[in-house]
């Protein structure tokens, strides 16, 4: 059985497109948390575990009860072998991690699955030097619940767990193609219906809650009030809310856009940016450095990515890093302001990755035969 871990709506949505041609007996695993769990179609089963979002690294010693009680959880409900494959998309979460290590004890296939553009971006900065105090609760860790292939990195902005490497089998994309993990890297292509663009000249804008770890809550409202003076540009212009945004810091960008840019549509509804253009139609899907956009590409937006407005704020590597990864995939981003119009194109130069190939022919040739 082909078993599919995901944690948010974007990796149920790739997956979907994943599976699409496949004709195999697939599981989703949700690890909930910021996920539809309703949304399950074309999947033959699914297994769900509660309460990963109470789990926490950094305060393991006292979850100790709760951790081995979801471990063996993981062991009662996945019942697999050797011959079964799992799809995971980030070995950064602690469950993510306990199932990762159930299967690997099993001797199965593990392989990674693009997480949006932390992939590319997390995935090519270099790790730091871990102090004292990481390197013994990592060691405590593995020898209290028996993963013995449990790491940690420290990209700078945060430190992230990370498994082992020589785990995994391979690291499957759509976008980008090199990584400083030693995973072989597999380019797969994804077929998405098209959105008509030609009559629409409207822009999504789509925020993002980067202030706690780049900009502190005023000097992100500050940041902001100067980027949507591109809003009279674009016609209609509409604003989402990140789920992550707080209902206090909700409240002050509602109160600065009413004041500020009255002509701005505010969207509240929590409903993943990539469904949200087939209610709020647009030409345009502009952000500072999401996911959402990227999904938009493929259906037909043009994307404006404001990394290099914040680069020029405040130096941070993992932007330098997804800036490379735009140049890498041929996506312009504006450098000035002045250059954001509804006759910006980032796309002028994008093209389609002749070297992708269709998952069915990943798994047919590669996961069959390997």
């Amino acid at each position: 059985m082909l078993y599919f871990c995901v944690n948010n709506n974007y990796d149920v949505m790739l997956d979907k497109k994943l599976i699409e041609n496949i004709d195999e007996e697939t599981c989703l695993i949700q690890v909930p948390f910021y996920l539809d769990t309703n949304d399950i179609d074309g999947f033959s089963t699914v297994i769900k575990f509660n309460n990963s979002d109470m789990l926490s690294f950094s305060r393991f010693l006292f979850h100790f009860k709760k951790i081995l009680s979801v471990k063996e959880e993981i062991i009662e409900k996945l019942k697999i072998t050797s011959n079964d494959i799992l799809f995971i998309h980030t070995d950064t979460v602690l469950i993510n991690n306990i199932i990762i290590e159930h299967f690997y004890s099993n001797k199965c296939k593990i392989y990674l699955l693009e997480d949006g553009v932390a992939t590319m971006t997390d995935y090519n900065i270099s790790s730091l030097k871990l102090n004292f105090i990481d390197r013994l609760r990592i060691f405590l860790f593995s020898k209290m619940y028996n993963t013995p292939n449990l790491g940690m990195v420290n990209i700078g902005v945060e430190k992230q767990l990370r498994i082992n490497d020589n785990l995994f089998n391979g690291l499957i994309v759509t976008f980008g193609d090199k990584t400083l993990r030693k995973i072989p890297v597999y380019k797969v292509k994804l077929n998405y219906e098209k959105v008509n663009i030609e009559y629409h000249k409207g822009a999504i804008f789509l925020n993002q809650n980067f202030y706690p770890y780049y900009f502190n809550e005023e000097e992100f409202i500050d940041f902001l009030k100067e980027i949507l003076i591109i809003s009279a540009r674009y016609q209609p212009f509409y604003f989402k809310f990140h789920q992550n945004d707080s209902v206090t810091m909700r409240n002050k960008i509602i109160f600065m856009i009413k004041k500020e840019y009255p002509d701005v549509s505010i969207i509240e509804e929590n409903i993943p940016a990539e469904k949200i253009i087939k209610t709020y139609p647009v030409k345009y899907s502009i952000t500072f450095f999401s996911t959402a956009s990227i999904n938009h590409l493929r259906y037909g937006l043009i994307p404006i990515f404001l990394v290099d407005l914040i680069l020029q704020k405040k130096y941070f590597t993992e932007l330098n890093i997804f800036k490379m990864f735009l140049d890498n995939i041929n996506c312009k981003y504006p450098k000035m302001i002045e250059e954001i119009n509804s006759n910006y194109n980032s796309l002028s130069c994008f093209e389609v990755d002749a070297k992708a190939i269709s998952f069915k022919t990943i798994f047919d040739e590669i996961i069959n035969k390997g």
